[in-house]
């Protein structure tokens, strides 16, 4: 039996981490699982190698992908997966509507597995939500106020449903730390396509809060984790200046590196974040953070997660006071068996 796959993924923390977690569940279940990706497939590529041992793995660039191409590359799929990130928002997330469409009229199943809805204002991103609503046979959204705005939206009850961020599941292996002596870890995150917000003032202001943090817990290593070498790599490298500029060593992982990015997350004694995914997976590891609220899907997580103090006010961050305090351990519960419940709907 053969599985499709279908996200941004490339060279993307947070997809990459969700993708993995997705391959380790179905591994067992199918034969074959394909993967198409508006990512750079190389880098993709990459990523997932060491998963190639235990499952035939098939992946193609939808940037490079005639339709024609696509309908003969997802024939025979039991099932078709959106594989969990913000898939639906006014900044270009289309959800692959396309491409989920087309697997429907071929009579495959079509699931939208861990997905986010962001600002949702433009009539486009309405439409491509409720499209997804007609077509797919069920969605699982990550936060109570996604589903909101899909009932909103008339997607219909019964193809709604609730499951934890599937990166909660992650099984990456452990590799030896990045630091021997303590650190912090930072990720930035471009934020060009947000017109709201400066992009140089916004990551310069989270690199001074991180030198800040420094101080005040007495650390002198940071770990420049760059979720999207794609789109990150010229803030980080901006960030790394003021980090050295301030008497700190550094060093850089990049996001596809998951490996060693998921490692330095657990290790970390802090983690400073403009980026969901490493404070998904600080949450889910008992480690300390912050995350700045640049996208309503921060904020979102925190509700969900019920830690509002950890989020970083979009035009204050001058103002923010960090919360020192452990994270609760019995904000897991029940979370892996939620998410094992909802992809063994699939098979």
């Amino acid at each position: 039996m053969k599985l499709s796959l279908i996200g941004y993924y490339g060279g993307n923390f947070g997809d990459l981490l969700m993708l993995s977690t997705l391959i380790d569940y179905y591994k067992t279940k199918f034969s074959k699982i394909t993967i198409f990706t508006y990512g750079d497939k190389d880098t993709l590529d990459q990523a997932i190698d060491f998963q190639r041992k235990n499952i035939h793995l098939e992946t193609f660039s939808l940037l490079r992908t005639s339709i024609n191409q696509f309908q003969s590359q997802v024939k025979g799929s039991s099932a078709i997966i959106w594989g969990g990130g913000t898939c639906f928002m006014d900044q270009g997330g289309t959800g692959g509507i396309k491409y989920m469409a087309l697997a429907k009229l071929s009579g495959i199943p079509v699931y939208y597995m861990g997905i986010g809805i962001d600002t949702a204002n433009k009539l486009q991103t309405k439409m491509f939500i409720k499209l997804a609503g007609m077509i797919s046979n069920r969605i699982f959204l990550r936060d109570h106020k996604s589903i909101g705005i899909a009932k909103e939206l008339k997607v219909p009850n019964d193809k709604l449903g609730f499951v934890p961020d599937i990166a909660f599941l992650q099984a990456t292996n452990e590799t030896p730390r990045v630091f021997e002596e303590d650190y912090i870890v930072f990720s930035c995150r471009d934020l060009t396509e947000y017109k709201n917000l400066n992009n140089n003032e916004v990551n310069g202001k989270l690199a001074e809060l991180t030198v800040s943090l420094c101080k005040s817990l007495k650390i002198h290593n940071v770990v420049n984790l760059i979720c999207d070498s794609e789109t990150d790599l010229e803030q980080a490298q901006r960030c790394d200046e003021i980090f050295i500029q301030n008497g700190l060593k550094t060093k850089k992982i990049l996001g596809y590196e998951l490996d060693a990015a998921v490692s330095s997350i657990k290790n970390a004694k802090f983690v400073l974040t403009a980026r969901l995914h490493p404070a998904v997976l600080a949450q889910s590891s008992k480690v300390r953070y912050a995350i700045y609220n640049y996208s309503d899907k921060n904020l979102k997580f925190t509700e969900e997660e019920n830690e509002a103090k950890r989020l970083i006010n979009r035009h204050h961050i001058d103002d923010y006071t960090f919360d020192f305090q452990a994270i609760p351990t019995d904000h897991s519960d029940g979370k892996k068996e939620d998410i094992l419940a909802v992809l063994g709907e699939v098979a």
